[in-house]
């Protein structure tokens, strides 16, 4: 999802899996995953070297995440 997201860049995400149209999320379609904004029937690129995924009723997809926001460094990982 270049320009926005790069492979290694650390996300905050919701659990919540309800998705709107226009929200970005993590995907799982037919087996490969994506960070994609989420469009009726299709799954949008921010980068245009991308091409948008259309999806068809035979599609395996699950949104696996919603995407709250990208991290930018300096951040500290706070565990319990």
């Amino acid at each position: 999802m270049e320009p926005d997201y790069h492979d290694g860049d650390n996300v905050i995400f919701s659990q919540i899996l309800k998705m709107n149209h226009s929200k970005v999320g993590i995907f799982v379609m037919n087996g490969k995953n994506y960070i994609k904004e989420y469009r009726e029937m299709e799954l949008i690129s921010c980068s245009a070297d991308l091409p948008d995924t259309k999806l068809s009723e035979y599609d395996n997809i699950v949104c696996v995440r919603k995407i709250i926001e990208k991290l930018e460094e300096p951040y500290e990982t706070i565990r319990d």
